[in-house]
């Protein structure tokens, strides 16, 4: 009989550790991994909320900004010539000639650098003068409402006095 009693006290306790086991396994476990995973998407939910109010706020300050620097923005914008149609520039480098009394040949140049760190467009100015009229181009160039930078200046003396001249003016688009 105390073997008996052994027995099914053995089996009880085997019972209920193998039932505790199961419950363990099948019962705890996925509900903690359940848990695991929804506070990893909570967490993933919290971020994009700070960020998305944080670009919320970015685009408040940006408009306050705006309002505060707005005609500061668009003077340093016509800085910079229109990347594909620049006819306000060429326009420009026309008028720059006519004010210098010589007229001049403007072709499109070679295409951005490798070097160049921002967008920018290159023209071959070429034209015929006398030095004073070449110097009161090259001011009007200095003085320019853009953003461009003059390269590879060829100038010649010819026989009769006159220069002739090749410049190559780079221009920031936007």
């Amino acid at each position: 009989m105390k073997q008996a009693k052994q027995k099914t006290r053995f089996g009880t306790v085997l019972l209920v550790f193998g039932a505790s086991v199961l419950l363990i396994l099948f019962g705890v476990f996925p509900l903690v991994r359940g848990i695991v995973k929804g506070s990893a998407e909570l967490e993933n939910i919290q971020t994009q909320l700070q960020k998305a109010a944080q670009e919320e706020n970015d685009a408040r300050e940006f408009q306050r900004f705006k309002a505060r620097h707005g005609k500061d923005v668009a003077d340093l914008e016509r800085l910079f010539i229109h990347s594909v149609v620049p006819i306000e520039f060429i326009e420009f480098l026309e008028n720059a000639g006519e004010q210098a009394g010589m007229s001049l040949s403007i072709a499109p140049g070679t295409g951005q650098q490798q070097e160049d760190l921002w967008p920018s467009a290159a023209f071959l100015v070429s034209g015929r003068g006398s030095y004073v009229q070449l110097t009161t181009m090259l001011r009007l160039l200095e003085n320019a409402p853009y953003l461009i930078e003059v390269r590879d200046a060829r100038i010649q003396k010819e026989s009769t006095g006159v220069l002739s001249f090749s410049l190559t003016v780079k221009a920031f688009t936007r």
